[in-house]
C-alpha cells in the first residue's frame, strides 16, 4: 500500500509540475507579444497616411447679379493625406483631393451670371483636382496613438478640369428639359485657397477661403462667394 501510495503521490506531483511549467511558458509568450513588439502603424506614428471625405456649405456674401441659394450650394470632396510627425506638438503634411462645388443660382431679374436668362433652376458645377500643404499643431501632446485635438493651417491650389452649367426648365406642353453646358469661356482654370481646420480625433471642422476669382476679368462678372465651411471625416485606422 505504501509503495502504491508513493507511486501515486509521485505521479500527482509530476503532473502538477508539468502543468505549472506549461502555464509559465504560456504567460511568458503572452508577455513577449504585448511588451516587446512596438506598434509601427497608427495615427501618431512618424508617418501616417489616410483617406478623408468632406462636406461643406457655401457661405459669405454674394453679389448682385450672382445671387446664390444658400443651403443648396455645397462643397463635397474626398482625398488622401500624408502626415509627418516632427514632435509631440508639431506635424506637417500634404493632401490631394477631388473637389466638387455646386453654386445654385437664384433666378431673378437682376441675374447676370452666367447670363441674364431666367430658368426654372440653374446651377454651376465646378469639378477640380486640389493639392495642398498644411501645418498641424496638436493641443494634447500626451494623446497616445490617436490624431488627438489639433489645429491645421494650410494652403492649396486647384485645377478646374470641368465646369458645367446645369439648366432645367418646363416646356409649354408639360414636358421637362435639362441641359448641361460645358466649355464656356468665362471660368478660370486655376484657383488658390487658404484653409483652417479644428480637429477632434477623426472629425474636423474646416473653413476655406478662395483668394482668386472664378471668372476671367474680361467678362466683368460679379464673383461668387469665397467662403466655405463644413465637416471633414478621417477614414484611416
Amino acid at each position: 500500500m505504501n509503495s502504491r501510495a508513493g507511486k501515486l503521490s509521485a505521479i500527482v506531483v509530476l503532473f502538477f509540475m508539468m502543468t505549472s511549467l506549461h502555464a509559465q511558458t504560456v504567460l511568458l509568450h503572452v508577455d513577449r507579444a504585448t511588451d516587446s513588439i512596438p506598434s509601427k502603424h497608427g495615427q501618431n506614428m512618424p508617418r501616417y497616411i489616410y483617406p478623408f471625405i468632406k462636406l461643406g456649405w457655401v457661405l459669405g456674401p454674394d453679389e448682385k447679379g450672382a445671387r446664390i441659394s444658400y443651403g443648396n450650394s455645397i462643397d463635397f470632396a474626398f482625398g488622401i493625406k500624408k502626415k509627418y510627425k516632427v514632435g509631440s506638438i508639431y506635424s506637417f503634411g500634404w493632401e490631394a483631393q477631388l473637389d466638387y462645388q455646386v453654386f445654385k443660382m437664384v433666378q431673378d431679374s437682376g441675374k447676370i451670371v452666367p447670363n441674364p436668362i431666367q430658368n426654372k433652376t440653374e446651377r454651376l458645377d465646378f469639378s477640380a483636382l486640389r493639392i495642398g500643404f498644411f501645418n498641424r499643431f496638436n493641443l494634447d501632446p500626451d494623446r497616445g496613438n490617436t490624431l488627438g485635438t489639433f489645429v491645421d493651417i494650410g494652403v492649396s491650389g486647384e485645377w478646374n478640369y470641368t465646369v458645367r452649367n446645369i439648366i432645367k426648365n418646363d416646356l409649354l406642353n408639360g414636358s421637362k428639359v435639362s441641359s448641361a453646358i460645358k466649355n464656356q469661356p468665362y471660368y478660370t482654370d486655376l484657383n488658390a485657397y487658404g484653409e483652417l481646420r479644428f480637429g477632434l480625433g477623426r472629425l474636423a471642422f474646416y473653413g476655406t477661403y478662395r483668394f482668386t476669382d472664378l471668372f476671367r476679368p474680361r467678362f466683368n462678372f460679379p464673383e461668387l462667394p469665397r467662403l466655405i465651411a463644413g465637416f471633414e471625416l478621417s477614414l484611416g485606422n
